[in-house]
């Protein structure tokens, strides 16, 4: 009787020993499964990481490649070229080749679509860029090597895109406001020729309508055409401003029209301002903002502002 029982014992721990041995070997097999599926994951992350990588950099190096021997920017020649090949490209200072020439330019991949390039920068209170100022109508460059600041940057700037880039675009962004106008042009043409020539309607594309809107952020009654180029009178050639139009707040819009008729006022908006018509302040000359006849100064927004600004082309 206890043969049988010591036998009946021995085979219940052997096949409890079975038992665990099983569940370990399940427990190996599952802790080298896991260990597996960890590592495989690890390596999908990494892999795809890398991918993002070279995805994101892939426009710098190909906006980059650099003649070696003529040491020449060579391969796209805008912004807008970089961004339609490379919709990851980045925001940045690259080398670019347009109508045979080499030049670097400051890239905004970001704002109304991107594929931007700067052209010129103003800054508050400067007066370099006025509309009798020649950059906007000879070959000059101003600060164009100033890059490292990037968009609104510490320096007024005229870069070479300006004068050597064809475009039909153009994006005005001021730093006061944070707001922004995309403006259509009438034909493709480098900027300096479109200031070389008459008065011109810019439509509006995206962003605010009006240059008031964008410079100081009120809003007044609008004389005709809120966007031109050489916007002016045909009667009188003393208060003009290269890019932006006319406001009716203090005056109305009945001081003579423009060369494509449409009506002009005593009170503008934009880039390039000229007031030598009105007095007190009949030397009246800005980069960029706003201004009233005889120094006034109560349109929303303010009506004698002069704001940091940046002019983009595409």
């Amino acid at each position: 009787m206890l043969s049988k029982v010591v036998g009946s014992v021995a085979s219940t721990s052997t096949k409890k020993t079975d038992a665990d041995d099983a569940l370990a070997k399940q427990k190996i097999a599952f802790d080298a499964a896991k260990s597996a599926a960890v590592v495989a994951t690890d390596e999908f992350i990494a892999s795809n990481l890398q991918a993002e990588k070279e995805k994101a950099m892939i426009g710098q190096i190909r906006a980059m490649v650099i003649s070696l021997n003529k040491g020449q920017f060579v391969d796209f020649a805008t912004c807008k070229d970089m961004k339609a090949a490379n919709k990851d490209a980045k925001s940045g200072v690259y080398g670019f080749t347009a109508n045979g020439k080499s030049y670097k330019a400051y890239c905004d991949m970001d704002t109304a679509g991107g594929g931007w390039t700067l052209a010129m920068r103003t800054q508050e209170g400067g007066d370099a860029f006025n509309y009798e100022a020649t950059h906007w109508t000879s070959d000059t460059v101003v600060n164009d090597a100033d890059f490292a600041s990037g968009d609104f940057g510490n320096s007024q700037a005229k870069f070479a895109a300006f004068n050597v880039m064809p475009v039909s675009e153009m994006l005005i962004k001021s730093k006061a406001t944070g707001r922004f106008s995309q403006l259509g042009l009438p034909r493709v043409t480098t900027l300096l020729d479109l200031f070389k020539s008459g008065t011109a309607n810019l439509n509006v594309i995206s962003g605010d309508s009006t240059p008031q809107k964008v410079m100081s952020g009120g809003a007044s009654s609008v004389c005709g055409v809120a966007w031109r180029s050489n916007a002016k009178s045909a009667s009188f050639n003393d208060f003009k401003v290269r890019i932006g139009g006319f406001f009716s707040h203090q005056w109305d819009c009945s001081y003579g029209s423009d060369s494509n008729g449409q009506p002009t006022g005593a009170e503008q908006a934009g880039i390039g301002l000229w007031n030598h018509r009105w007095g007190p302040e009949r030397t009246s000359r800005r980069d960029a903002g706003t201004c009233q006849a005889h120094n006034y100064n109560n349109a929303p927004g303010g009506g004698q502002q002069t704001v940091a600004v940046t002019l983009w082309v595409r």
